[in-house]
C-alpha cells in the first residue's frame, strides 16, 4: 500500500482559439485519502515519447519507474500525450534507446485501494477571445444544410452544457466501489427552430441524420492527494430526423427544454436519475402554411443532441447521454381543428469498464414527456347562454311545443366567415342534422332557438349545435337537454355531490366524475330535471360526457377533461318549474391548486411526531414511530396503520400551502405542509388545541 500526500495540480488546457476556465464547486473532505493499488504506478510524462490506446513507448535512459507485466501505469496529459492515460501493461517489447509497452485499458477499481471524489464542474470558457458563459453549442441553419430528404430547416439551436458533476467512492478493502455518479445539466435556451414542407407531396426520412459533432473543452478531474489527472474528453452532436410530414406543413418552435441526464451506482444497484421538463411554445402559425385540404398528420423528431464523455478519449468507455424531442401534428376538419404534441425523452449509457474494471454497460431509457402546445379551433362557439322556455313561440314548424334558447360568440381566428363562409349544424334527437345560417347581432352575438314536440312518451331530447366552415372545418360541440315540462316533484336545490377540487393535470381528464344531486322541498331527489353544464376559463377544456337530465336517485354527472392553461371551472344550472334557477344553480367546480397535493399523494412512513404544550409549565414530548404507514389517495381519503377510522372519517383536503385532514383526532385538523427538495421528506405543523404539532414523515 502506498499513500501519495502532495499538492494537488490543477491544469489549464490550451489547444487552438479555446481555453478551458474550469470552477469545481466541490472538493473531497481532507480525511479521505486516496490510496494506490499494489501494481499501480505514476509515471513521468517527460519519459513518455508517444501513446496510444494499446501502446506507450518510453527512453531506456529517462530516470523513474521501468513498468512490468500487470502493472497499472498512469501518466498525465502532456504535449506528446495529449489525453493522459491509465493502462495495464500486458507485454514489454524492449530495444535500444526505447522501450515499447503493450497495454490494454484499465480502470479506477483496478487502479486505486481507495478512491474519493466528488468534483462539480460549471461552464466557463473562452472561445475566440470572448468569454462565454452560456452555450457552448450553436448551430445555425442558414451556416449550413437548408434541406434534408425534401424538408427544410431554419433557425437556430443551442445546447448549452451547464454543469458536469461526479462522485466515486471506493474503501480499502473492497472489491468494487461503494458509489458512483455521472451527471449533466442541459439546457436549449435561446433555441428558435423552424421546419417545412413546402410540396402537397407526403415525405418520410426513415435515417438519423447528424448535422454537428463539435468537441467540447476537456475536463481534467484531480485525484485528490496526489499529482494524478484524469482526463474526460466531451462531445455534443446535433442529430435531426426521422419524421413523417403527410403534406404541406411548416412549424417554428421555441423548443425549450431542460434535462438533468445521469446515472447513478449505489447499495450495490444502477439507478437512472434523469429528470427533464419543457417549456416550449409554437410561433406563427398560419392556415396557408399547409395543405389546401387542412389534412395533415407529422410525427417524428425534430433534432436531438447527443452528450458523450469518454476517459482519456477512449471511445470503447465513454459514457453518452441524449434528448431527442419530437412533436405530433394533427390538422383535421373535426374539432379539435389542430393539435401539437411537444415529446421529450431521455436515453443513454455507462460503459462501466473504467470505472468498474469489468465490462459491462448500464443502459437508461426515461418516461416520455409530452406538452400539448396548441388545441384549438378555427372556429370556436364561447360563452354560450342557455335559457330554457316553456313553449316555442311562433312556430317554425308543425308539431314542435318545446324550446330553449342559446346565445353566444364565436371565435374566427382565420376569419373564415369573411373568406368562405360558415353555417350552424343543429341535430335535436335522432333527428338528422339540419344546416341553416345564422345572422349575428349588431355585438357579434349569434341566436339559436331549439323546439321540440315530445309526443306523448318523450320526456327528454338532446340538443347538438355546433358550427361548420365551407371547407370542412368543424367547430366544438355545445350539447344541451331539451326537458319536456311533466307533473310529479317539484326541484328545489341543486347541490355538489362528489368531483370537486380534484388535481388540476392539464390537458387530461380528470379522474372522478363531477356528480350534483337534486331535490325537493322534502330533500327527496327529483327525477328527469335538466341539467346544463359549462365549461368556463381555460384554453381548449371540455365535457366528453354529461347527463342532460337527473336519473332516478336526482343525479347526474359529467366527465372533465381539463384545458391546457389557464384558470378553469366547470357551472353546472338547474331550473324549477316555474323557470327561475334551482337553489344553489349555478352551482361551480373548481380545481385543487395542485403542488401540495400532487406532491403529497402517495406512500409515506410517519416517523415521528412533536408535541409543544402551550400552557405555562409545558415542556415538548416526542412521540416516535415504527412502521406507521399513511397512503394519501386521489379522491381525498386517506389509509393508516393506526389512523384509520371506520365511517368515512379518514378524508382531507389541502390548499396552496397546507392540509386539512380528519381522523387523527376528534376534530379536523390544519397543517401548513413543506417538503424537501426530492420529495423524499415531509413535515407537517400546526396548533391543534393548546398543542403545537410537528410531524415528521419520510418516503
Amino acid at each position: 500500500m502506498k499513500k501519495l500526500l502532495i499538492l494537488l495540480a490543477f491544469i489549464v488546457f490550451i489547444s487552438g482559439a479555446c481555453k478551458r476556465n474550469i470552477s469545481i464547486d466541490k472538493q473531497p473532505d481532507d480525511d479521505k485519502s486516496t490510496i494506490l493499488g499494489k501494481k499501480t504506478h505514476v509515471l513521468e510524462t517527460s519519459s513518455i515519447v508517444s501513446s496510444d490506446s494499446a501502446h506507450f513507448v518510453m527512453n531506456n535512459n529517462a530516470p523513474g519507474y521501468k513498468p512490468q507485466i500487470d502493472d497499472i501505469v498512469i501518466a498525465n496529459p502532456s504535449s506528446e500525450n495529449k489525453y493522459g492515460f491509465m493502462s495495464k501493461v500486458v507485454s514489454i517489447t524492449p530495444g535500444g534507446s526505447q522501450t515499447t509497452y503493450n497495454t490494454v485499458p484499465a480502470g479506477l477499481n483496478e487502479a486505486f485501494e481507495q478512491l474519493y471524489l466528488n468534483t462539480s464542474y460549471t461552464d466557463s470558457s473562452v472561445i475566440d477571445g470572448n468569454l462565454r458563459t452560456g452555450s457552448l453549442v450553436n448551430w445555425s441553419f442558414e451556416d449550413g444544410i437548408g434541406q434534408t430528404g425534401g424538408l427544410k430547416y431554419g433557425g437556430q439551436l443551442k445546447i448549452n452544457i451547464k454543469r458536469f458533476d461526479i462522485e466515486y467512492e471506493k474503501n480499502e478493502g473492497f472489491f468494487l466501489p461503494d458509489k458512483m455518479l455521472i451527471r449533466v445539466v442541459m439546457n436549449s435556451d435561446g433555441s428558435s427552430f423552424q421546419i417545412a414542407n413546402e410540396s402537397e407531396v407526403a415525405i418520410t426520412v426513415e435515417k438519423e441524420k447528424t448535422l454537428k459533432r463539435i468537441p467540447l473543452p476537456i475536463l481534467y478531474v484531480p485525484i485528490p492527494g496526489t499529482p494524478i489527472v484524469v482526463s474526460l474528453t466531451q462531445v455534443v452532436k446535433l442529430n435531426v430526423l426521422p419524421i413523417i410530414v403527410s403534406g404541406k406543413a411548416k412549424w417554428k418552435v421555441s423548443p425549450l427544454m431542460t434535462a438533468i441526464v445521469g446515472s447513478k451506482y449505489e447499495n450495490e444497484q444502477w439507478t437512472n436519475i434523469s429528470s427533464y421538463q419543457v417549456n416550449n411554445s409554437l410561433v406563427n402559425m398560419l392556415l396557408s402554411d399547409f395543405s389546401k385540404d387542412f389534412k395533415i398528420n407529422a410525427s417524428g423528431t425534430i433534432f436531438k443532441p447527443i452528450y458523450e464523455i469518454a476517459p482519456y478519449g477512449m471511445s470503447a468507455m465513454k459514457g453518452f447521454f441524449e434528448v431527442p424531442s419530437g412533436l405530433d401534428f394533427v390538422m383535421q376538419q373535426k374539432s379539435p381543428n389542430v393539435t401539437l404534441d411537444y415529446k421529450l425523452d431521455v436515453a443513454g449509457g455507462i460503459k462501466t469498464d473504467f470505472w468498474f474494471s469489468k465490462p459491462s454497460t448500464y443502459s437508461i431509457t426515461g418516461n416520455v414527456v409530452s406538452k400539448r402546445l396548441i388545441e384549438a379551433d378555427f372556429l370556436k362557439i364561447e360563452s354560450p347562454v342557455v335559457t330554457f322556455n316553456g313553449d316555442c313561440g311562433p312556430v317554425q314548424s308543425p308539431n314542435r311545443t318545446y324550446s330553449l334558447m342559446v346565445s353566444f360568440n364565436v371565435s374566427d381566428v382565420f376569419d373564415l366567415e369573411k373568406n368562405i363562409g360558415w353555417q350552424l349544424v343543429e341535430k335535436i334527437g335522432t333527428q338528422n342534422p339540419v344546416t341553416f345560417s345564422v345572422p349575428a347581432s349588431a355585438n357579434g352575438t349569434i341566436s339559436y332557438k331549439g323546439c321540440m314536440n315530445f309526443g306523448s312518451t318523450s320526456k327528454s331530447a338532446p340538443i347538438t349545435i355546433y358550427l361548420k366552415a365551407r371547407n370542412g372545418f368543424e367547430s366544438n360541440q355545445l350539447t344541451f337537454a331539451l326537458v319536456k315540462p311533466e307533473e310529479g316533484k317539484d326541484p328545489q336545490r341543486i347541490q355538489i355531490l362528489s368531483g370537486d377540487q380534484q388535481l388540476n393535470t392539464p390537458g387530461k381528464e380528470l379522474a372522478k366524475p363531477l356528480v350534483v344531486k337534486v331535490t325537493d322541498a322534502n330533500g327527496d331527489p327529483v327525477e328527469g330535471v335538466a341539467i346544463e353544464w359549462r365549461v368556463r376559463g381555460g384554453s381548449g377544456g371540455s365535457l366528453t360526457t354529461a347527463d342532460i337530465k337527473t336519473n332516478a336517485l336526482g343525479l347526474a354527472e359529467a366527465k372533465w377533461k381539463l384545458g391546457m392553461e389557464g384558470t378553469q371551472d366547470v357551472e353546472v344550472y338547474g331550473q324549477k318549474k316555474n323557470y327561475s334557477q334551482l337553489d344553489g344553480s349555478p352551482l361551480k367546480f373548481t380545481l385543487d391548486p395542485g403542488e401540495i397535493r400532487s406532491r403529497l399523494l402517495g406512500d409515506w412512513m410517519l416517523e415521528k411526531i412533536v408535541i409543544y404544550e402551550t400552557w405555562p409549565g409545558g415542556t415538548p414530548r416526542t412521540l416516535s414511530y415504527k412502521n406507521e404507514y399513511f397512503k394519501f389517495l386521489d379522491d381525498g381519503s386517506y389509509t393508516s396503520t393506526s389512523f384509520s377510522r371506520t365511517g368515512g372519517q379518514n378524508y382531507f383536503s389541502t390548499s396552496a400551502t397546507g392540509i386539512k385532514i380528519s381522523g387523527l383526532g376528534s376534530v379536523a385538523q390544519n397543517y401548513t405542509v413543506t417538503f424537501s427538495e426530492d420529495n423524499k421528506l415531509m413535515f407537517f405543523k400546526g396548533i391543534n388545541g393548546n398543542s403545537y404539532f410537528e410531524m415528521y414523515y419520510y418516503k
